[in-house]
């Protein structure tokens, strides 16, 4: 029993001791039994409660509890009664008594001098010394005391005498070599069920985190295809035109423009394109009152029409045209710089809405369309439509998602463990940290398939991005090696941070990291060239590369980027692993809390 709690806080006194009970494989009448001894023994209050909302004294014998549970033959007590009034630490060391009359072998450490009067054998140890061991009543002779206590403080005296003078009577024996000699301890099943039964009870009495283990991913799916990528609307363009004040249809009417320009308007024909197009038109009397509104950044752009537009339009599709036709038939557009994306955007709106009034204004008319398109041909190839960059970013966006909800999980879970010294406990009692480390791989892996099922569905079925049917289960499958390197990623996490707050810091801080190299925020052509040489060699743009060449390509599972990208996927799974079964294995105090903190 160590000083510390060293208790699950959001379990039940119930739900801990069966956790012990299957941990130590004690049949289920017999946990019952016991049970009902040690409330007995111990007067602890409702076994419905959490342990989080027990006073001090109670959670301290409930701890001692637990220790005595599975009936040991060999106990080790680091101060069971310290905080526990008279009566209960009065009570505690009678049962002491008789477990040690009937054979138990107790070692206790503890500050209250004449409680240890009903110990066999007491050793003082001060300042690391071991300054008197033998029976109590012994000692008391030796120094001539009435109590313990007096011998005690008589034997401190010695060792003050004794440091002064440079002089020590003490003998010490021996230094025992150490030995490597281990008894076997093979994986086990029975303390797997057993750590499973108490993942999915921490998981599912912690209720906050079991909100945001689930919601979480269904409100970030849903609010990133609500917000992010679409095709922007509503952008406010200002127009002044000078050609005429009031547009209406009869001003475009069913013929060629070319022959009879005085009873054709192009500016409105554009105007009611451009507004088609999702754009917000506010109309303007004159320049100065738009450039008035485009400096007060109230609209994003301001499109003017010269007086005499349509007629020099005309002129201009003409073989032989003047400087001033050229300068008149253009539309004068000025934009607000300061969004980039933006900028882009209305551009590529008023060009393409030009095309189409062009289109439309001569289709009575016999000239070609190709006369005035841009002389370049473009074709698209691929089994899916992108029309929108939500569509070339789902993938990124969706493997941030699958690696970093296992990471933040078995960070937490594994941290949790370690920070409370209940890591230290459970690894007393025979758990192996391979054991706990498969036991957070099973729930992870439940957990993992139904938020990932939460994730496609949003992103796949109610969205309706682009997914190639027939490389599914190639998806799903890389889905799930990517939630398993999260897994992975995030145990090495809780092993390498000493608090939440470092660990916090390590996740947020790789989230935002790899976000911007995996094509999530900007296509990963446009990172610098040094960037570059090992971008896309990093995890999650290998994955995010690989989802977007099966869902956006619909390239199959035998092609050779696909394949490359999936053995790449394994290997990283396999890197983050490595590291685990090293911690394990030599560095075990990686996943025990800090000498600092006890």
């Amino acid at each position: 029993m160590p000083q510390d709690i060293t208790l699950h806080n959001n379990l039940t006194a119930h739900q801990t001791f069966i956790f012990y009970g299957k941990l130590y494989g004690i049949n289920e009448e017999n946990v019952k039994k016991r049970i009902n001894e040690l409330v007995h023994l111990l007067r602890l209050p409702s076994l419905s409660m959490q342990i989080k909302n027990l006073s001090g004294g109670e959670k301290r014998r409930l701890s001692f509890g637990v220790a005595l549970f599975h009936d040991p033959k060999i106990m080790i007590l680091d101060e069971p009664t310290v905080g526990m009034d008279p009566v209960m630490r009065q009570s505690i060391w009678n049962h002491l008594v008789e477990l040690s009359l009937g054979g138990k072998t107790i070692v206790i450490t503890t500050h209250y001098v004449e409680e240890a009067i009903k110990a066999n054998m007491v050793g003082f140890m001060r300042n690391g010394v071991l300054v008197g061991e033998d029976s109590p009543n012994s000692l008391i002779l030796k120094q001539n005391s009435l109590t313990l206590e007096e011998a005690f403080l008589s034997l401190c005296c010695v060792q003050e005498s004794e440091r002064f003078s440079n002089k020590s009577k003490h003998e010490y024996s021996e230094i025992l070599p150490f030995t490597k000699n281990r008894l076997k301890n093979s994986f086990s099943w029975r303390r797997f069920r057993a750590l499973t039964y108490k993942n999915a009870s921490l998981l599912y009495k912690d209720h906050t985190f079991l909100f945001f283990t689930f919601v979480l991913p269904l409100v970030q799916t849903i609010v990133y295809n609500l917000c992010v990528g679409h095709n922007i609307q509503n952008a406010k363009l200002g127009v002044v035109n000078d050609e005429i004040k009031n547009c209406s249809t009869d001003l475009y009417q069913q013929k060629c423009f070319l022959n009879d320009p005085s009873n054709t308007k192009l500016s409105c024909m554009f105007i009611d394109h451009l507004r088609a197009s999702n754009s917000y038109l506010i109309d303007y009397q004159s320049l100065n009152s738009g450039n008035a509104a485009l400096n007060a950044r109230f609209i994003w752009g301001l499109i003017y029409f010269t007086s005499n537009y349509t007629m020099t339009l005309k002129n201009r599709l003409n073989i032989f045209v003047n400087s001033y036709d050229i300068d008149y038939s253009s539309v004068k557009i000025t934009l607000d710089a300061s969004n980039y994306i933006m900028k882009l955007k209305i551009k590529d709106d008023i060009t393409s809405t030009f095309v189409k009034t062009l289109k439309e204004a001569t289709k009575y008319c016999n000239i070609s369309e190709k006369s005035y398109s841009y002389p370049i041909s473009i074709q698209s190839i691929g089994n899916v439509k992108v029309t929108e960059f939500i569509h070339s970013a789902s993938p990124g966006f969706i493997v941030l998602l699958a690696f970093y909800f296992p990471m933040i999980l078995s960070t937490g879970l594994l941290l949790s463990e370690k920070d409370e010294g209940i890591m230290s406990r459970i690894m007393v009692a025979g758990v192996q940290f391979l054991e706990f480390v498969v036991s957070i791989i099973f729930l992870q892996t439940i957990v993992h398939i139904i938020q990932s099922s939460i994730e496609i569905f949003i992103m796949y079925f109610m969205f309706n991005n682009p997914i190639s049917p027939d490389n599914f289960w190639t998806f799903a499958v890389t889905i799930m090696i990517i939630g398993y390197q999260g897994m992975f990623a995030g145990i090495l996490v809780a092993a390498v941070s000493k608090n939440y707050t470092m660990a916090t810091h390590i996740n947020m801080g790789t989230n935002v990291l790899f976000s911007c190299l995996c094509g999530l925020i900007w296509p990963m052509e446009s990172a610098h060239p040094v960037l570059k040489a090992f971008n896309r060699f990093l995890p999650i743009s290998i994955a995010s590369e690989t989802i977007g060449n099966l869902t956006l390509k619909g390239w199959p599972l035998h092609h050779p980027l696909v394949l490359r990208g999936l053995v790449l996927t394994i290997l990283w799974l396999i890197v983050f692993a490595v590291p685990v079964c090293f911690f394990s294995s030599f560095k075990k105090d990686a996943w025990l809390k800090s000498k600092s903190k006890l």
